[in-house]
């Protein structure tokens, strides 16, 4: 015997702890984003985009990413994205992630 699906305008009813343990799930983490990009100066830094200064700033890109990736791998959660010269600073590189990353699509 097959059973009809509910009628428009039926009333469900879900337990009120239903409700509780939704708000209690633990909440995704915020994922940090570090640009590495070329200053004014010809210098490089590493930054997040809210920040009001750089957390690495130095003389190379090279110098620059390999101070800005160890930041960033200690963080449980993060992301560096790599532009090109200051000429092409809209440009990306390349991205890279850290940290215990949900992967979307299977592959």
């Amino acid at each position: 015997m097959m059973k009809e699906a509910p009628l428009a305008g039926s009333v469900i009813h879900i337990s009120s702890n239903f409700f509780l343990r939704l708000l209690n799930q633990p909440k995704p983490m915020e994922r940090k984003t570090y640009h590495v990009t070329q200053k004014t100066d010809g210098t490089w830094q590493g930054k997040l985009p809210a920040a009001s200064r750089a957390s690495i700033v130095g003389d190379t890109k090279a110098q620059v990413l390999k101070q800005t990736v160890e930041l960033a791998r200690s963080q449980p959660l993060s992301q560096v994205v790599i532009h090109k010269s200051r000429e092409h600073w809209s440009v990306i590189q390349s991205e890279r992630t850290y940290g215990n990353d949900p992967q979307r699509y299977p592959g």
